[in-house]
């Protein structure tokens, strides 16, 4: 982690003094400005290369000796077809081949864990840039997140023009088409973007707002999978812990402080709920005051019912005079509660 904050530091200096800035056009691209600063302001990820798409023709020399080669052409957004036209037609040179490309979205980024890049690589799929996936190298997890929206086309060979004006016409309409394309693709993704960062950072609040726990159940490691979900629906599963191994028989679940103190007293009581019925059934079930259990990468956490409610209650009542807006967050149920036929 101090690594990778380290490194983050210095590329967003980069960015800020404009250095190290390895592209032609040596700054970031205007369409993915908005996204790139979005995602360096947030704790996981930092942005290290970006393209938002371009339309460019390419000359290269031609026979077994030649290397490099210059860009005709290069816009990073949609031109004129007969602009175009003109371009590629005058880029014509003896002795070199022409080839006109459109080149979509792409970008780079570290992130701070393989939960991190898990998350970010999910959004990516969902908003169309199938080609995108992670790669660890010596412990820095790398996600490329691209696309499959690619033209390319010979246009000229030996210096000899292959098609007609015509059809170069109609590769710049292809080109645009596919340029547009591009574009959307990066806002629904921006926007997914976004959603992430707010579902994160909910996240890291709704922990922070959580007491400190070191309470766990231990129960039969058969049982452990039907208990895990009947603690999650009562709010009482710790989400910031993980599930571990108690002994050879046994695991232990994390619980909240809440649960610490209800628990045992729902169990010495409430032998009407089943969920209840079944813990008090187990010879091994007991609640443990304090267990070693290992912390949950935060992009893990799921928050509970009563945390997702606190949440989103909180955001209505916001406007709400301070007493009015305190009692009624009082009188939230923090875990599932039965009214006529009703299950709140």
């Amino acid at each position: 982690m101090a690594d990778f904050e380290s490194r983050k530091s210095t590329i967003l200096a980069d960015i800020a003094k404009g250095a190290n800035d390895l592209s032609p056009k040596g700054s970031i691209d205007a369409p993915v400005r908005a996204l790139v600063d979005l995602l360096n302001s947030a704790p996981h990820y930092v942005t290290t290369s970006s393209c938002s798409g371009r339309i460019s023709g390419f000359v290269q020399p031609t026979g077994a000796a030649a290397k490099g080669g210059r860009w005709a052409v290069v816009e990073h957004a949609a031109m004129e077809p007969e602009q175009l036209a003109s371009a590629l037609t005058q880029a014509v040179e003896p002795g070199s081949s022409l080839t006109l490309k459109f080149e979509p979205f792409v970008m780079h980024m570290e992130c701070d864990s393989v939960e991190a890049g898990a998350a970010m690589l999910e959004v990516a799929l969902s908003c169309g840039f199938r080609e995108s996936g992670i790669m660890c190298v010596h412990r820095r997890v790398m996600l490329a997140v691209r696309g499959s929206l690619r033209m390319e086309v010979p246009v000229a060979v030996e210096g000899e023009l292959l098609v007609s004006n015509d059809y170069l016409l109609m590769l710049g309409k292809m080109a645009n088409s596919k340029m547009a394309e591009n574009l959307a693709r990066i806002a629904r993704y921006q926007a997914a973007v976004v959603q992430l960062l707010a579902t994160q950072a909910d996240q890291v609040g709704a922990d922070a707002e959580q007491p400190t726990s070191k309470a766990g159940l231990v129960i039969d490691k058969r049982a452990v999978e039907e208990v895990r979900i009947g603690l999650d629906r009562r709010g009482w599963l710790d989400s910031t812990r993980m599930i571990g191994k108690h002994d050879s028989l046994t695991m232990a679940l994390p619980l909240t402080s809440q649960a610490a103190h209800e628990l045992p007293v729902a169990l010495a009581t409430e032998m009407g709920d089943d969920f209840l019925q079944m813990l008090t059934s187990c010879c091994s079930c007991q609640v443990e005051p304090s267990l070693d259990l290992k912390e949950a990468p935060v992009n893990n956490r799921r928050a509970s019912p009563y945390q997702r409610l606190h949440q989103r209650c909180t955001a209505l009542l916001q406007t709400e005079q301070d007493p009015e807006r305190q009692q009624l967050m009082k009188e939230l149920p923090t875990k599932w509660e039965t009214l006529g036929d009703l299950v709140l």
